[in-house]
């Protein structure tokens, strides 16, 4: 055959130079794809971790079985990312003003309503849930003025108590009216402004402040989450909102209005519910309410700083000082809560020509009736409207709560239902102390002339033995710690 023929010394080089291109050709490729697969998996990766973690937030608000189930996953999962998410949650503090002595009324107000505020208070709290949801504090403010007649029994019923005079002396205040006349406004006049003292308590993240006559019958955990979180909190979609208004980015209050308020004779901008609001503690926010105050640029025909707010009942203090800073001087950092669930009081949305007072327009047929509330919805009920508990009212008599006698009808339903369930929240009281009942059976043992508790005791439950404060069975409650 034919000889091959060597190849020359030029040709060796060039097929090896070729070779070793060809070579690094595919090593590149390698490379590339090595470095897209790795690019690839870090997306991949980052995008499940993300749906892992919001997939409970990017659900509607009704959602199907399976959505639903794919959320509890999600919560699942999330909770194994950092399984101390729970244990780590900050305590919330919960506090209470007392302004001053009744000594007649004392034993129903600072004694009964504290305890079982306090008692429906641990009930929601991680205390009492294994661990979930967040840990509590008790706190009292006590007007000097009133130390002589709660500061013991609050103490008795685990309260830290403080001490704590009107933070606004009534000789300081500079303007006119407000000095002349804050004395004799509200409830309490000037010693209303004690509740400003929630936000001197700077070593909780919240403070919840209530008045004694209010109940907590489910958690608000979404209202902290959404406080502590801010808007990656999938609890957000949970706060319910009056009016449906869009939530801020960060949130320093939440209040409910006092829609009754303007059906007494109130003008709007409405003025807030003064025994509920939750407030992010700040030594800054109450050093400027306290100013406000004390400039006391307030007139009853033009409101704070003639806004128009606090033209109502209270106006002067708590009711109308907080919607004029959170309205006019701090817009955009508080919210109002839905009040057919949260400070639930059973009122009249609508004013006596029939327009809606508790919506955005006046004339709509469409106005949220909270008289028509069911109690599986309710969060946070407040005996103002309804009457307090331990007056024994018999409110399915003739009681004229507005002109509307249909409309009555489920106010007085509600108000019994809500009563119930307060006094159930006394009798785990007694269960849970099995000692605090026993002076009230005592004690009416001695009672020849009544059987025990036989005064509507489907909606007292046995602690009513006829109508008005002198039927309720009281406990003692010096027996609550021992």
């Amino acid at each position: 055959g034919r000889s091959q023929r060597k190849p020359t010394p030029e040709q060796m080089a060039t097929m090896t130079f070729i070779s070793f291109r060809r070579r690094g050709r595919l090593q590149l490729l390698f490379l590339l794809l090595s470095i897209s697969s790795t690019i690839l998996a870090i997306i991949w990766f980052g995008l499940t971790l993300f749906l892992v973690r919001n997939v409970h937030s990017m659900l509607p608000y009704r959602h199907s079985n399976v959505m639903r189930d794919v959320a509890k996953t999600s919560v699942r999962l999330d909770a194994a990312v950092d399984k101390n998410v729970e244990m780590n949650k900050p305590t919330i503090a919960y506090a209470v003003s007392i302004t001053g002595c009744d000594d007649k009324d004392r034993l129903f107000t600072a004694a009964h309503g504290a305890a079982v505020l306090a008692h429906s208070i641990r009930k929601v709290s991680a205390e009492n849930r294994g661990g979930l949801g967040y840990p509590h504090k008790m706190i009292a403010f006590i007007h000097p003025d009133a130390a002589r007649c709660s500061e013991d029994d609050l103490t008795e019923l685990g309260y830290e108590v403080m001490i704590r005079d009107t933070p606004v002396a009534v000789s300081d205040i500079k303007g006119k009216y407000l000095r002349e006349n804050i004395a004799s406004t509200g409830c309490c006049g000037e010693r209303e402004l004690v509740k400003l003292y929630a936000y001197t308590l700077t070593e909780y993240p919240i403070v919840v402040h209530l008045d004694l006559d209010v109940l907590i019958l489910k958690p608000i955990d979404e209202m902290f989450d959404s406080m502590l979180y801010g808007p990656e909190s999938p609890s957000r979609q949970m706060v319910q909102v009056q009016f449906g208004q869009p939530m801020p980015r960060i949130i320093d209050a939440y209040f409910a209005r006092d829609y009754m308020g303007v059906y007494w004779g109130g003008r709007k901008p409405v003025g807030v519910h003064g025994g509920f609001f939750v407030v992010r503690p700040s030594k800054a926010a109450f050093q400027e309410l306290v100013d406000v105050v004390r400039q006391g640029d307030y007139t009853p025909e033009s409101g704070w700083a003639r806004t128009g707010h606090g033209r109502c009942h209270g106006g002067e203090t708590i009711q109308g000082l907080l919607p004029y800073y959170y309205d006019i001087l701090h817009p955009g950092t508080a919210v109002e809560l839905n009040r057919c669930i949260y400070n639930v009081v059973a009122d009249n949305p609508r004013d006596r020509e029939g327009n809606c007072i508790a919506g955005v327009d006046p004339t709509s047929k469409s106005c949220e009736d909270c008289r028509e509330a069911s109690m599986d919805q309710i969060k946070v009920a407040h005996f103002t409207y309804c009457q307090k508990p331990w007056l024994c009212r018999n409110l399915d008599g003739p009681v004229n709560f507005t002109s509307d006698n249909q409309t009555d009808r489920s106010a007085i339903r509600l108000c019994i239902e809500m009563q119930r369930e307060w006094f159930l929240m006394r009798k785990d009281l007694d269960k849970s102390f099995p000692t605090f009942h026993e002076s009230a059976i005592n004690d009416h043992q001695r009672d020849k002339q009544m059987k025990k508790g036989m005064f509507k005791p489907d909606q007292f439950q046995g602690y009513c033995r006829e109508f008005g404060k002198k039927g309720y069975i009281p406990f003692d409650s010096s027996v609550l710690n021992k």
